[in-house]
């Protein structure tokens, strides 16, 4: 069967990687609108990239999203509704970054030596959804602030997380 690979060149691949990298880091900001929010995604999404990444003998990349994700349920007891502790943007950021990082190492393909023999089968089609939930809200959300004609750097209640409240959900719930 014919596999479809795309490689990109290093400046491409650089300026790929920072926008992944920006807009996970973004994207897990912003569902960090609920108690617990953020932390519970960030565990099974770090849980599935571990896997992924383990499968693929990235064994350390791997441990490290485990650990990253153990710390985060010890964390998510008290950062559950209602809060007594809060994640900021530097919990935030510290998830994703994690998350971008193997999301990426996951879908290596390093085959340049005989000694280091690195392949991946996943692409980013498998990643993709693992992610689908923080970044089709942050599309969605900016595309909405752009039709509406307001700032994409102002914030508003146009999450995903936000609709399922007003439409009278519980915090738990949601």
């Amino acid at each position: 069967s014919d596999n479809f690979i795309f490689e990109l060149n290093n400046f491409t691949s650089l300026i790929f990687s920072i926008l992944w990298f920006a807009g996970i880091v973004n994207a897990i900001n912003w569902i960090d609108g609920l108690d617990g929010l953020a932390a519970g995604q960030s565990i099974l999404m770090l849980l599935s990239l571990s896997f992924i990444s383990l499968n693929n003998n990235f064994i350390s990349e791997g441990i490290m999203g485990i650990i990253i994700a153990g710390s985060f349920l010890g964390f998510l007891r008290y950062n559950l509704y209602p809060s007594s502790i809060l994640m900021g943007d530097g919990g935030s950021y510290l998830l994703g970054s994690s998350i971008a990082f193997l999301s990426l190492i996951a879908t290596i393909n390093i085959n340049q030596t005989d000694n280091f023999p690195i392949s991946s089968n996943i692409s980013l089609l498998v990643i993709f959804p693992i992610l689908f939930i923080p970044l089709m809200d942050m599309i969605l959300v900016i595309l909405k602030r752009i039709l509406s004609g307001s700032s994409i750097f102002y914030p508003d209640r146009r999450h995903f997380h936000y609709c399922l409240l007003d439409n009278g959900l519980s915090h738990n719930f949601t």
